[in-house]
């Protein structure tokens, strides 16, 4: 296990033997309950290759989802992103119509003065 966890760059080196552990203590427990089967005559074998696919499969799903969280990551600062762009756009509006409703309130009062 710890020959191909190593090689997974995804792990967190400050969690690596805490995985390595599970993945040992997964497999040991699997095969006690297929010592218990064996009991119970059910049989079910445990092989290396068993244990192989399990380290695989785990190494894939961390991958996928280290993509998963990367992708969403992206989207969120693009996100983030579009909604700064989007205030500072909202920012330079309001300056204008500040500017706009002033001359307006001056051509109003111009255009009132001329009716009276």
């Amino acid at each position: 296990a710890s020959h191909f966890l190593s090689e997974e760059t995804g792990i967190p080196p400050e969690h690596h033997d805490e995985i390595i552990q599970h993945v040992v203590y997964v497999h040991v427990a699997v095969q006690g309950y297929c010592r218990e089967y064996q009991e119970q005559n059910r049989h079910n074998h445990l092989t290396p290759k068993n244990f192989l696919d399990y380290l695989n499969k785990y190494i894939q799903l961390l991958r996928d989802n280290k993509k998963k969280i990367v992708d969403q990551h992206k989207r969120l600062n693009g996100g983030l992103k579009k909604l700064v762009e989007a205030a500072q756009y909202l920012e330079h509006l309001n300056v204008k119509l500040i500017q706009q409703k002033a001359s307006l309130d001056q051509k109003s009062e111009v255009n009132n003065q001329l009716i009276e």
